[in-house]
This record gives C-alpha cells, sequence and structure tokens, in this order.
C-alpha cells in the first residue's frame, strides 16, 4: 500500500504543479496582451495626434496663398515632412485619411472582395484613421476639425509628406491636403 499511496501523492502532486503553472502562463500571457493592445493604442493615437496637427499646421501657413493656378492645373503651395516611426510596438501599421466629403459622408463600411477594408462609425467627419496591419488589430480614431480642403492619402510610417495643392478646375479653385505619396486624386461625387 505504502508504494501505492506514494504513486498517488506523486500523482497529484504533478496535477497540481501542471495546474498552477498552467493558471500562471494564462495570467502572464493575459497581462502580455493587454499591456500590448494598450501600448499599439497609445503609440497609435499619438502618430494619429502628430498627422492631425500637422494637416492643422500645413493648412493654417497655406490657406491664404495668393498663388493662384490657371484653368485646369493644380500647384504645389507647401508640403510638410513628417517623420513617423517605421513601426508601433513593433507592429506594421498604415494611416488613413478619411474625408467627410462626397459619398464618404455616406459611407459606413467599404468591402471588396468579401474583405472589409474599413468602417467608418462616425460618417460626416474627417478623420485620421491609425490602425495596425496584423494582430492585434487595432483601430484609433482622431477627428481633424473642419478645413475648407479636401483630405485624401494613406501611408504606412517611416518619412512621409504633406502636401498642400490648389487646384483651378472650370474656374473654381479646390483646396487639397495630399498624405504621402498619391498617384492621383479622388473624389467620388456620387455612386448611382
Amino acid at each position: 500500500m505504502k508504494g501505492v499511496s506514494k504513486f498517488v501523492e506523486f500523482v497529484i502532486t504533478i496535477a497540481l504543479s501542471v495546474s498552477i503553472l498552467t493558471i500562471l502562463a494564462s495570467l502572464l500571457f493575459s497581462y502580455y496582451s493587454t499591456t500590448l493592445k494598450e501600448n499599439v493604442r497609445r503609440e497609435l493615437r499619438d502618430v494619429a495626434l502628430l498627422v492631425s496637427n500637422s494637416i492643422l499646421r500645413l493648412y493654417e501657413s497655406s490657406k491664404n496663398s495668393k498663388v493662384f493656378p490657371k484653368p485646369n492645373q493644380s500647384v504645389l503651395l507647401s508640403s510638410l515632412k513628417l517623420e513617423l516611426p517605421e513601426r508601433v510596438s513593433n507592429r506594421k501599421y498604415e494611416v488613413l485619411i478619411v474625408s467627410k466629403t462626397g459619398v464618404w459622408g455616406m459611407l459606413e463600411s467599404l468591402r471588396v472582395d468579401n474583405q472589409t477594408l474599413m468602417t467608418i462609425h462616425e460618417p460626416g467627419k474627417v478623420l485620421i484613421l491609425a490602425r495596425t496591419l496584423g494582430d492585434p488589430k487595432i483601430e484609433v480614431k482622431v477627428e481633424v476639425p473642419n478645413l475648407d480642403a479636401y483630405l485624401q492619402g494613406k501611408t504606412q510610417g517611416g518619412e512621409t509628406y504633406l502636401y498642400y495643392y490648389r487646384h483651378n478646375f472650370n474656374s473654381t479653385l479646390y483646396d487639397r491636403i495630399l498624405l504621402g505619396q498619391q498617384d492621383f486624386w479622388v473624389e467620388i461625387g456620387e455612386v448611382s
């Protein structure tokens, strides 16, 4: 009987040790996961606020420019270099400007090939969306005050630029602020 009781005691000791280690590991993982998400969220918010403040600075310095482009042409009024971090908490991320004008003011979500590209929770506002590209999926929104300029752009961190253009389309002036390198401007006015 002594051999059996020693064996049972050994099995119970091993089971309790494994249980305690499992509980301890799950608590540590939960703490790590929560801390990581908070750090990513904080860093994304810092990046979004930096972009928002830079947009306001660029707008204030360029809005009263006396430069007027010729009909159906555009002119670069100013640019501002941004030094964004390459990664936030060692995660890839992107910064996207969602403007209130045109169809973006009515859109709730955008899906392409059954993949949600973006969800706009507060339509009618200009938002800076900073979000991670991998796990954990975290998205931070920072509202930009109403500006008399169309905003567009996207970047994935690092060295990027903000550009302030003035465009003359059929003798109507439009101001545009672009984030990052843009090959073309998009302003969707109607979807049918």
